[in-house]
């Protein structure tokens, strides 16, 4: 999950990195770039709001791939129709199930790590969002400059598809289920470990 996390993090933040250059390019009013982020948060608010009724009854896994292609349909969205109103639309609805998807994982990942190794995977974590985050505002730029806004969203649209299908094909992520069940997916580790 490490790695599914760098990814969404690099994609995410590189088409918004994408989107800010371009309306900026454009001469969007300063108000209105501003705006296509408070759209990003009212996402995340409302998202906030649902997030713990998702997680309660919509097991973590079927809700991974169910945030992943809200993702990647909003990807789809903003590359075919690269408008200002096509983006706020499109990241609000995406951002509906990011909280649900955080918890759930999060809550899970820390459910099954050992006492003793809650540390080590915090710190984990935390590093990869520090290696994606330098990432994310180059690809996005560089995607950007070589091929405008839509072909730029389009290529994320097609990195992020086959990180859906790579997920749909992990067994184990479908194999995650409601917080009641998470106590027999915890790992025996030794504390030398």
């Amino acid at each position: 999950m490490i790695w599914v996390f760098m990814l969404v993090n690099v994609v995410l933040n590189g088409a918004m990195t994408a989107i800010t250059l371009h309306l900026v390019q454009i001469g969007t009013a300063p108000a209105l770039v501003g705006l296509v982020s408070t759209a990003v948060g009212i996402g995340v608010l409302a998202g906030a709001v649902l997030a713990g009724v998702l997680v309660k009854r919509v097991r973590v896994g079927a809700l991974t791939a169910l945030t992943i292609g809200m993702f990647g349909l909003a990807l789809a969205v903003m590359a075919v129709l690269p408008t200002f109103w096509g983006f706020v639309g499109a990241l609000t609805g995406a951002m509906l199930f990011a909280p649900a998807l955080n918890a759930g994982m999060l809550a899970y990942v820390t459910a099954i790590t050992p006492g003793h190794l809650q540390g080590r995977m915090s710190a984990t974590m935390g590093l990869t969002s520090l290696v994606a985050g330098p990432a994310a505002p180059l690809v996005g730029s560089l995607l950007l400059a070589h091929l405008g806004i839509g072909p730029a969203l389009g290529v994320l649209a097609g990195v992020w598809a086959c990180l859906f299908v790579a997920l749909f094909l992990v067994r184990p992520l479908w194999r995650i289920g409601l917080p009641d069940t998470w106590e027999h997916d915890v790992v025996e580790w030794t504390a030398a470990a």
